[in-house]
C-alpha cells in the first residue's frame, strides 16, 4: 500500500508539474512539486547519479508527509511513484487558456491620420 499520492497539474506559466501528497490527509496541507524541466533528475536513463537523487528525495518526502524513516520499502514506493508519473507528465498537452471574454465593441479614431481602429473590449480590459 502506498503512503504516497500522484497527480498532475500546471503551474502558473502553465508548465505541467508532477506533485506527490501524502495519502492521509493532514491539518497542514503538503505536497512536493517535481516541474518537468526537473524530472530528468528522477529518471534511470537520463541520470546517471538517479539512485542518490532517489534517496535524497524520498529522505524529504518521508519527513515533509511524516511518514516515518525512508526504508528500502518507502524508498521504492516513492521512486515508483514517481516514475509511473513521468511518462504522463511529459505527455501532458500544453495547458488551454481561454481566450479573454468579450464583452463590447470599441472604435479609436487617430487624429492626425484619420485612421479608425475597431477592437472587441474584453473583460480583462475592463
Amino acid at each position: 500500500m502506498s503512503d504516497v499520492v500522484r497527480s498532475l497539474i500546471y503551474d502558473d506559466e502553465g508548465d505541467p508539474v508532477l506533485i506527490l501528497s501524502p495519502k492521509i490527509k493532514r491539518s497542514k496541507p503538503v505536497k512536493f512539486a517535481i516541474p518537468l524541466k526537473d524530472i530528468w533528475m528522477y529518471s534511470e536513463e537520463h541520470n546517471p547519479f538517479y539512485l542518490t537523487a532517489i534517496a535524497t528525495v524520498s529522505g524529504t518526502i518521508c519527513d515533509m508527509f511524516d511518514i516515518g524513516i525512508p526504508t528500502v520499502q518507502k524508498v521504492s514506493m516513492i521512486a515508483d511513484a514517481i516514475q509511473y508519473g513521468i511518462d504522463d507528465l511529459v505527455k501532458m498537452p500544453p495547458q488551454q487558456t481561454e481566450d479573454p471574454k468579450s464583452i463590447g465593441e470599441g472604435k479609436m479614431t487617430n487624429r492626425i491620420t484619420d485612421e479608425t481602429i475597431h477592437f472587441d473590449v474584453t473583460e480583462d480590459m475592463a
